[in-house]
């Protein structure tokens, strides 16, 4: 089978960005011919596996356009490109919808439920943050291209990472239930797993500069105020132990987390870290992850933490909900914006961390075995293989009913790295 898979780029150094790396990954290993359409890309090794590569590149606007003209640019040229490429029979995978509306669309989020999450919290509390909200073309961009791509038929399946982001996508644009499957993210255990966080401990916590016993916290997340950074800051203000680091990961701008770290009475305390391709090193450091995020559909970096034998505090959302069993290997706040519930839930897991060590690590990692890449990305495959038949119905003729098991945990094993 030939699969396009096409999203702004496809890499280890994000979240949707690292599904596509793992989809291209795990199709080649199972002998499927790829074409990656994309801006950026991180080629595979080349011992992938039997299937072919191609990287397919889509021309976007230059780097010093704003968020919202280069998701517009995408949108319109991801499927010319595509088309003059000889791939119109091919099957399509899009990963949002900045992608071309056809084949199998995978959902990673919903635009239109963040902005209401963003309502709920009261995050918008001035007439002007309202207005500048209703008139960001980023929101006006992303809420059009949403309505189009789900309104297109020749969509045949849509992948939902959990009950609520189905649930979303029904009441917001109608999509069938008949018309989506259920399947979350996943994580890959070679490269996150307590042995290999153990080996890189102490090579991770001296190029950061941390003393043997100074414990670390690890932020990861690519925006400063969905994820969730400013509270985090107030959560480590307020810790037990006022020696205590944050390592923040992701593509921030680093003069502004620096900023917010002197408003928030933490200076010399935040470790400003950039986007990384190697998660795990930042894994060996840490001794817990914090995450408060206002939205999430199921967030990637939970689960590769969890992975790692991390233990996680984040928000009580869709996905985390999953992935978090409370007192086991992480805990869930109510409230994304209660700084003295995190810390509270920090100094626990500090304490325990350091009590159980390795113990803890293991039985962490142990609680996300069935979220595992080869799991998850089987049933990723028999969605395409349908698909793919002549004979699937299109959306409005009887199609297959929705999944009620969101990973077929065992089926195959590990896709070799």
């Amino acid at each position: 089978m030939k699969i396009v898979l096409s999203f702004p780029q496809c890499h280890r150094r994000g979240g949707v960005e690292r599904v596509m790396y793992e989809c291209a990954r795990f199709l080649v290993g199972r002998g499927h011919d790829v074409v990656v359409a994309a801006e950026q890309w991180e080629p595979l090794p080349e011992a992938a596996g039997p299937g072919q590569i191609e990287y397919l590149k889509v021309p976007v606007a230059s780097k010093t356009s704003s968020p919202w003209a280069a998701a517009k640019t995408f949108a319109q040229r991801s499927r010319k490109t595509i088309q003059d490429a000889g791939l119109s029979d091919a099957l399509h995978n899009g990963h949002g919808c900045v992608c071309s509306p056809e084949g199998v669309a995978w959902v990673h989020s919903v635009h239109q439920a963040w902005l209401e999450r963003r309502q709920q919290l009261g995050l918008d509390r001035t007439l002007a943050q309202r207005i500048k909200r209703r008139i960001n073309p980023l929101h006006r961009t992303l809420l059009r291209l949403e309505k189009n791509y789900f309104d297109d038929p020749r969509i045949k399946r849509v992948i939902a990472l959990t009950p609520q982001v189905a649930s979303d996508l029904h009441r917001l644009y109608s999509v069938a239930p008949e018309r989506v499957v259920l399947i979350p993210n996943g994580y890959d255990p070679e490269e996150f797993c307590p042995e290999r966080r153990r080996q890189r401990r102490d090579e991770s916590r001296a190029s950061l500069g941390l003393a043997p016993e100074t414990p670390a916290l690890l932020f990861v997340g690519h925006e400063i105020a969905r994820k969730g950074l400013a509270t985090a800051m107030q959560a480590l203000q307020q810790l037990d132990r006022q020696d205590a680091q944050l390592l923040v990961v992701g593509r921030l701008q680093e003069d502004r987390v620096f900023r917010l770290s002197h408003q928030h009475g933490v200076d010399g305390r935040v470790k400003f870290c950039g986007p990384t391709a190697d998660l795990g090193l930042y894994h060996a450091a840490a001794d817990a992850m914090v995450l408060p995020t206002q939205y999430e559909a199921f967030c990637l970096a939970i689960l590769e933490a969890l992975g790692s034998g991390l233990p996680v505090v984040t928000s009580a959302l869709p996905g985390a909900q999953d992935a978090i069993r409370v007192d086991v290997n992480g805990s869930l706040i109510d409230d994304p914006l209660d700084a003295a519930g995190f810390a509270n839930q920090l100094n626990h897991w500090l304490q325990v961390s350091s009590e159980r060590g390795d113990d803890l690590s293991d039985q962490v990692a142990n609680s996300v075995r069935k979220y595992r890449w080869s799991s998850v990305l089987t049933r990723y495959e028999s969605v395409l293989l349908q698909c793919d038949s002549a004979s699937l119905p299109l959306p409005h003729a009887n199609p297959a009913p929705i999944s009620s098991n969101p990973v077929p945990a065992g089926r195959v094993s590990a896709t070799p790295i």
